[in-house]
């Protein structure tokens, strides 16, 4: 009976996590992690229980976890048929197809006004994880998601004449530079997002992220 008890209320347990982080996505990407108490998020998330987000998540740096892995998780699948889809093609040693699956699954990630906290929050979340303005040491981030870890050990072997700070420094600052895109894109558009017209800047963005992760190594 106990068992029963604790399935039948499992539900809503995860809608309520689920509604704290997306209010504290949303506004750790407007204001930045140092910028927003737990009580804050807990009333946002319309939780009447003021020590609701302690209570689901312990603390600030483990509901920042658990935003960023159940993000990754979301576009995982994505990034594994764009990576299967690439190998059947015989594209897996293509730089524009790689940075098209480290970069379009985020636009699947939008809310009901086609905006996309997430870009913000992890642009914040990026930048406290690496900063020196490099990817060394996110790869354990990633650990659980193998379609983001294949992509980012095929990446920087298309850059092989760089060093691989070099390389990672690279990766990172288009990660960025998508990122960014998308900030932009919902800052301009507050009311509603225009699909088409970011899809346009999305393609020429992953073009010029191309273009910079291939642009040439100044060993001076």
């Amino acid at each position: 009976m106990h068992g029963t008890r604790r399935r039948s209320h499992r539900p809503e347990v995860e809608a309520t996590r689920l509604r704290i982080l997306r209010a504290a996505e949303r506004l750790y990407a407007a204001r930045g992690f140092d910028g927003v108490s737990l009580r804050e998020i807990a009333v946002a998330a319309s939780q009447g229980n003021n020590n609701a987000v302690q209570y689901h998540f312990g603390s600030r740096e483990k509901l920042i976890e658990a935003i960023f892995r159940q993000r990754v998780a979301e576009m995982e699948g994505e990034r594994e048929e764009m990576l299967a889809q690439a190998e059947r093609d015989g594209k897996l040693g293509d730089v524009a197809t790689l940075i098209a699956v480290l970069s379009l699954p985020h636009l699947t990630l939008c809310d009901a006004r086609g905006h996309h906290p997430h870009a913000g929050f992890l642009l914040h979340y990026l930048v406290r994880r690496s900063p020196d303005g490099s990817g060394r040491g996110l790869a354990q981030a990633f650990t659980g998601a193998p379609a983001m870890m294949r992509l980012l050990a095929l990446l920087p072997r298309l850059l092989g004449g760089l060093p691989s700070d070099l390389a990672q420094t690279r990766i990172m600052l288009c990660a960025l530079m998508f990122l960014n895109l998308l900030v932009q894109h919902d800052a301009n558009n507050p009311e509603s997002g225009d699909p088409v017209a970011l899809a346009r800047h999305a393609t020429d963005t992953v073009a010029a992220m191309t273009a910079a992760l291939r642009g040439p190594f100044t060993a001076d």
